[in-house]
């Protein structure tokens, strides 16, 4: 078989692979329905101005673990969707992760981070690495609450993100009541929580494959298309009051 044959039949298997792989993320997405969401409590941007900084703080996801590449992670995805949705106003977003960080760590690097990056909002993935080292529920909450208090002195709105599920930790108690806490410490003070435990969770009751496709090869972090899936979710908690915001000076 002459070698321009055989080029062409890899060009085509691998185009035929690429357009498989797609398509299968597209319908998995569709059944996980990401990006359609329970209503949030509502919240305004402090700033008008032409730009929207999002600042994201967390550990490993934040970073863009999983994902492959940082363009493919949950931070600029989300950054991705909401600029494609709206001209005006211009999002940008700032990760600042830190893998394997817990809520503490992160709590002392919020104040820098919002000085540094004088952000019109902040997005705060917590909880899975102290869940994980089995931090006492008590502990977090008090410095989750320290983070809010921050937040709040800045005049700045917060979503919470709450931790990842893997089917590791299905009857771990420890991880429930740290999943359980973030949603209280939202309802409580009326923020909004983006629950990838529960949409992840859900993937597993729907099809196993569906649930390994959200995982990456560790089956702990997510997988790009966890990190799509959740950028989905974020987008649409951020969106409505994004686009409601005036960007007149």
């Amino acid at each position: 078989m002459r070698l321009w044959v055989r080029r062409f039949i890899i060009l085509v298997s691998m185009s035929l692979f690429t357009l498989a792989v797609h398509a299968f993320e597209s319908t998995a997405l569709q059944r996980l329905e990401c990006g359609i969401i329970e209503p949030q409590p509502a919240f305004i941007f402090a700033a008008k101005k032409q730009t929207i900084t999002i600042l994201m703080i967390g550990s490993s996801s934040t970073s863009g673990v999983g994902a492959g590449d940082k363009s493919k992670a949950y931070p600029a995805r989300t950054n991705f969707h909401l600029n494609a949705q709206s001209r005006e106003p211009n999002i940008r977003v700032i990760a600042k992760g830190i893998g394997g960080e817990r809520a503490k760590a992160a709590l002392q690097r919020l104040p820098t981070a919002i000085s540094e990056t004088s952000p019109d909002l902040a997005v705060w993935q917590v909880g899975t690495n102290d869940a994980l080292g089995r931090v006492p529920i008590e502990e977090l909450k008090a410095t989750v609450l320290e983070g809010l208090q921050i937040v709040h002195d800045q005049n700045l709105p917060l979503i919470l993100i709450d931790p990842q599920f893997f089917p590791r930790i299905l009857n771990n108690q420890n991880y429930t009541n740290t999943v359980n806490l973030i949603a209280k410490i939202g309802e409580g003070h009326n923020l909004p929580v983006v629950k990838r435990y529960q949409r992840m969770k859900h993937a597993l009751s729907l099809d196993e494959n569906l649930m390994t496709a959200l995982m990456a090869k560790d089956r702990f972090h997510m997988s790009a298309l966890g990190h799509e899936c959740l950028a989905l979710d974020l987008a649409a908690t951020i969106r409505p009051s994004a686009v409601a915001t005036s960007v007149k000076e």
